[in-house]
């Protein structure tokens, strides 16, 4: 219930947000600021490319090397 709450706070925000930025940027700043964001969100989907899942289900195997295991995907998030 709280993952939907908050993907749908998100959401609204994120409508305010592009409101305001439409409003006040003019088109090239705002053509701008949307290729800057779309490479970011390419860039962090290229960081994770499943790591978190990975993690999660090698933890649960062995939670005694969590430790271990999330500092590994810390340290390949941080590479890519």
């Amino acid at each position: 219930m709280a993952q939907i709450a908050s993907k749908g706070i998100t959401s609204v925000i994120s409508l305010f947000l592009i409101a305001i930025l439409t409003k006040y940027f003019p088109v090239e700043v705002f053509g701008q600021y949307n290729k800057v964001y779309n490479y970011l969100a390419i860039f962090a989907f290229l960081a994770d490319l499943g790591l978190y899942t990975i993690s999660i289900r090698e933890v649960s195997k062995d939670p005694q090397r969590a430790s271990q295991v999330i500092g590994n995907m810390m340290s390949l998030r941080l590479i890519l």
